[in-house]
């Protein structure tokens, strides 16, 4: 973290990062109190300065924050034992460096001799060191090429870089740049990336940079946008006229069809302009230098990608690469009853086994592949101050990211242990930390046996019809025995499930998980009654239940129905009246989250059953249900966890009284920017005018843009049976119910397991809201249409 315009500390900062292993991708974070009038064009003011710093923080997500200057981080909340200075850095090798942070570039060097630059080479390599005559130039060269620090304790490094691959010279000018880059040069900066494998996991377009360079905010801008853009030159505007040739054949080159596209999609190279540019000389510099004989090939940029604003699926939106220099995954079976992980940590071979504390990181991912899910898997994303979780033995609380689980190991050939936690200990854990005493609530437990019972959240998928629920609550409201006939239990979920397949595996999950279990019904000879026996206690000999006296098995005629009836009895949660107390909903909607849209690997889900929570305010609020949920690219890492909290009810009538949005109301105050999920079995069209417009109007305050988190406060998403009962694809199940569900789904580019936007559209399908992008621009209309006024007169 610097301020941009601190020419000394920027050039400082790109010296250090010439030392480090992977340097070239360390970001800088620009710092200033307030938005300087250069940094967005015709100075409009999106965000403060405070969003902005912040924004890069949370895109960036640093393990360490290296201040220029003592105190730049201070009021953002990051952790100050991760906070260090630029001394902290770089080794002095009379002092030794145990003290000190991330991997020098000296082992690697060494390597690298020993592999093949210790002999003499056919071809020689195009390695340079590069230095300029002019000193406003020296910024530039040490962006570009790297630069080595001037205090004598770290001469070492640029005597080990020419000692050992002996570097052509290159004084820098508009004309050796050129040549550098038309010969393909490799410099240090670039060798202190070697056994790094980047990944920037989705399509670029190249990129001409055009910037001052002799401005060190410029600088800051450019390394940056290299570290996230593969395909990008720098065009210093000083020799623009030198290397417009260049340029535009550089343009020429790059226009061309996307290959293998069937829609003659084109690459459309780009010049993006830097901020030091005044605008009114862009279009000609772009006209006299760039601007190239080919339709459509000259493509402008005025503005600098806003990496610091949060990421929108509509458009395109930066991302950061992934840098790994080896990986490895295992499969390890625990025990339930003590689920305790073993791993080794990976480090790189050329690393020395001794060295600073915190040379480099590990990467690790969590996935539970068994079927019941529960596993803590996915935390809250807080890269400042990451309090949570902790289940290293004897070690810290670890670093949880959008790319995984960070931890530092010290040593090479160690291993980590892990205590792994289920989700309910997780988010009761995670409540602690915050402040917010949370216990396991009673009507929590029915859910969590429903869940288990049935092995998961396949077997839930079983309960996914509405008329299996009405059946099973049938039979659990029966006052005397909550029996049915096995004959009859079978032609009932026949008739339950539309689907062929699925008829028979719904009754063989019910029976075999044990949701019911099957037993007898036999008539007692003494007084008449019937009463129901399991297979355990079926013998000859057998006491009545209602007179207590003994009567004989019907050995003679044991299938006479008028004697004895095979049953199925409804046991455990099952057996509970009122839809297992809830339960039912609350399993349905954790598992419609988790895998119908979190399914087939969009997302990842952390979940427990509902807690009664104490509240900062003293109040007790009961969650019926609760998530972390991380969405998941196709390439590169994930998204930030979203943190949901749910109310869960079955078929009442009114589902959703005050007290239910009051309480959900007060979670998302407590948690600024949580989901807030309500989910009934019912229909949308049975929800009452009373208790949509009270939903409704907590949905309009969610809607509110929160602008310290960037997001909207609180969105709001409600659930339905159509939800609820969903097959494994709600957009199937969206297509086949019509209408506006039809309408609303039907682009390709909705993406409903996008929380926010699963929010937008069930608040347009259930409480009759507009779209969130009518509610904006009508909110922008209203702001800034001018008010009509008429002059009064004071004595009027």
């Amino acid at each position: 973290m610097v301020r941009p315009d601190d020419q000394e500390k920027v050039l400082e900062i790109f010296c250090i990062n010439t030392c480090l292993w992977g340097g070239m991708f360390n970001p800088i974070i620009p710092f200033f109190e307030d938005v300087p009038s250069w940094w967005e064009r015709d100075n409009y003011r999106f965000e403060d300065a405070k969003q902005i710093i912040n924004g890069y923080l949370d895109f960036f997500e640093p393990d360490f924050l290296v201040e220029a200057e003592k105190g730049l981080a201070d009021g953002f909340g990051f952790d100050p034992n991760r906070v260090l200075q630029l001394a902290d850095i770089l080794e002095d090798p009379v002092e030794g460096g145990w003290d000190k942070y991330g991997l020098s570039v000296h082992d690697l060097y060494s390597e690298l001799y020993k592999e093949k630059f210790q002999f003499e080479s056919r071809r020689k390599h195009n390695i340079v060191h590069v230095e300029t005559k002019n000193s406003a130039f020296d910024g530039f060269v040490a962006a570009n090429f790297g630069s080595f620090p001037v205090q004598e304790q770290f001469r070492y490094f640029e005597l080990n870089y020419k000692g050992v691959f002996d570097p052509k010279h290159i004084t820098l000018d508009a004309a050796s740049f050129l040549e550098m880059h038309k010969s393909g040069w490799t410099s240090a900066l670039g060798i202190g990336c070697e056994k790094l494998q980047v990944d920037y996991s989705n399509r670029q377009v190249p990129i001409l940079f055009i910037l001052d360079a002799q401005e060190s905010r410029d600088l800051v801008d450019f390394w940056n946008l290299r570290a996230i853009h593969q395909q990008g030159l720098v065009i210093p505007i000083q020799w623009i006229e030198y290397l417009s040739p260049f340029c535009k054949e550089f343009i020429l080159r790059n226009y061309h069809y996307v290959r293998g596209n069937p829609d003659d999609v084109m690459v459309y190279p780009t010049s993006i302009f830097s901020r030091s540019i005044p605008d009114n000389d862009i279009e000609e510099i772009h006209k006299n230098y760039l601007h190239v004989d080919k339709k459509r090939a000259n493509t402008l940029q005025v503005w600098y990608p806003p990496i610091w604003s949060k990421p929108s699926e509509k458009v395109f939106s930066p991302k950061r690469p992934t840098l790994e220099a080896g990986k490895k995954s295992m499969d390890i079976q625990i025990d339930e009853d003590d689920p305790v992980i073993q791993f080794e940590h990976l480090f790189p071979e050329f690393a020395s086994e001794y060295g600073s504390k915190f040379r480099l990181v590990n990467v690790v991912r969590l996935q539970d592949w068994s079927s019941k899910r529960q596993i803590a898997t996915i935390f809250p994303c807080d890269c400042k101050n990451p309090i949570f979780p902790k289940f290293r033995i004897g070690r810290s609380s670890s670093l949880f990211t959008t790319e995984g689980m960070i931890i530092f190991p010290e040593y090479r050939n160690l291993s980590e242990s892990w205590n792994l936690i289920d989700g309910t200990i997780a988010f009761n854990n995670w409540f602690g930390y915050n402040k917010v005493p949370a216990t396991l609530s009673d009507g929590g437990r029915p859910t969590q046996q429903i869940i288990q019972t049935l092995g998961g959240f396949v077997g839930v998928s079983c309960l996914a019809h509405k008329g299996i629920i009405k059946l099973l609550n049938k039979i659990a409201n029966r006052p005397v025995t909550k029996t049915i006939r096995y004959q009859k239990f079978q032609e009932e979920i026949h008739c339950a499930v539309d689907d062929e397949i699925l008829k028979e595996q719904t009754f063989e999950t019910l029976v075999k998980r044990r949701a019911v279990q099957l037993g007898l019904e036999l008539k007692c000879g003494e007084c008449g009654s019937w009463s129901w026996y399991s297979i355990k206690q079926i013998d000859y000999s057998l006491t009545c239940s209602h007179c207590f006296r003994s009567f004989d098995f019907p050995v003679t005629n044991p299938l006479d129905c008028k004697h004895s009836k095979w049953t199925y009895r409804v046991v455990g949660p099952f057996a509970r009246p009122d839809y297992a107390d809830g339960g039912y909903a609350a399993a349905l909607v954790i598992r419609f989250l988790a895998d119908v849209i979190g399914g087939m690997g969009q997302a990842d889900v952390t979940w427990s059953s509902a807690q009664e929570l104490t509240l900062p305010t003293n109040d007790k609020v009961e969650a019926d249900f609760m998530l972390w949920y991380q969405r998941r690219q196709i390439l590169g890492m994930g998204y930030p966890t979203e943190t949901i909290f749910g109310e869960a009810k079955s078929f009442g009538t009114p589902a959703f009284k005050q007290d239910d949005v009051d309480k959900m109301k007060s979670l998302a105050e407590t948690f600024p920017g949580s989901i807030l999920v309500f989910a009934t079995m019912k229909e949308g069209t049975e929800f009452s005018k009373k208790e949509i417009n009270r939903i409704k109007k907590l949905a309009e305050w969610g809607r509110e843009y929160d602008k310290a988190r960037q997001q909207t406060r609180a969105p709001v998403i409600m659930l339905t049976g159509t939800e609820l009962f969903a097959g494994y694809s709600l957009r199937a199940s969206w297509e086949e119910r019509g209408g506006k569900h039809k309408d609303l789904i039907k682009p390709a580019s909705v993406r409903i397991d996008n929380l926010r936007v699963l929010a937008d559209l069930t608040q347009q399908l259930y409480l009759g809201m507009p779209s969130y992008g009518s509610f904006l621009s009508q909110r922008f209309h209203q702001q800034n249409r001018a008010p009509k006024t008429e002059a009064i007169h004071p004595m009027s």
